[in-house]
């Protein structure tokens, strides 16, 4: 499929719908306790970009969610959406490209496969977008059961003659769980202060 024919579709089938390359990921209808999560983690990371105050236009950001992030500016039928995004500040009529995102993020739930999760991780690393960030939950509650924080880099080199199969990849650099009384904390890719009572269901 292409980009110009899911914009033919009703929109409520095209939202549930990522394209790899052109092929049709579906994307499973998230519970009621994904979307709390979701909601409240996008609003205190909305919350944390107005902090910034910064006169840079280069350090203006926004946060959006479940909007495609387009990986190839050469084909729009590429595209991603992830659960979360923070992304430079641009009209809002604009199509998001992977250069524009600063950090994506995915709530996992139990449709979240473990291969489907690295082949995503794989495409955001591969794009160039400096931060993933994925979100756990509890099964029974839908409750947030830790969050962690990754940074994209490439591989260090390795042996003369040998490269890796992979050479962007994502290292992780916090983990943050309830039993961390102060909630998340973290200075980069711009300070970032969450009590868990924000995120509680």
């Amino acid at each position: 499929m292409t980009w110009e024919e899911l914009e033919q579709l009703p929109e409520e089938i095209a939202d549930r719908i990522e394209l790899w390359d052109g092929r049709v990921m579906w994307m499973a209808s998230a519970s009621a306790g994904h979307d709390t999560c979701l909601r409240r983690m996008a609003n205190s990371l909305e919350h944390a970009t107005r902090l910034l105050k910064s006169p840079q236009p280069e350090e203006c950001w926004r946060v959006i969610t479940d909007h495609a992030v387009h990986l190839d500016k050469n084909n729009l039928s590429d595209f991603l959406k992830p659960d979360f995004h923070v992304y430079r500040c641009k009209s809002l009529a604009e199509k998001i490209w992977a250069e524009d995102v600063l950090m994506v993020g995915e709530v996992l739930s139990p449709c979240n496969t473990p291969k489907l999760q690295d082949a995503k991780l794989q495409r955001y690393a591969e794009a160039g977008i400096p931060w993933y960030w994925e979100v756990e939950l509890d099964d029974d509650r839908q409750a947030i059961t830790s969050i962690v924080a990754h940074v994209h880099c490439r591989a260090a080199e390795m042996r003369t003659g040998v490269q890796a199969l992979h050479p962007d990849r994502y290292f992780e650099v916090a983990r943050w769980t309830p039993a961390d009384e102060v909630g998340v904390d973290i200075d980069h890719p711009f300070p970032i202060r969450i009590p868990w009572t924000d995120l509680e269901l």
